[in-house]
């Protein structure tokens, strides 16, 4: 009976080390891709440039009467 039950320990221990091993290699997993996700969006927000709206043009009245081309 004592050399089952330490069979069943050792076995649920390798378990345990096992399922530990898994969670650990997953969670790395799913950081690692968060941080390259997170460091592509920053260099894309830092390295895009934003558009430049079209200047407003304005009839200068004063500047056409300087030019003297009233007839």
């Amino acid at each position: 009976m004592a050399q089952a039950f330490k069979k069943l320990k050792r076995f649920s221990q390798q378990s345990l080390f096992l399922l530990l091993a898994i969670l650990m290699v997953v969670l790395t997993g799913i950081f690692v891709i968060w941080g390259v996700v997170y460091l592509g969006e920053s260099f894309n927000a830092a390295l895009a440039v934003p558009p430049t709206p079209p200047p407003q043009v304005q009839f200068d009245i004063q500047g056409f009467q300087n030019l003297n081309l009233n007839q």
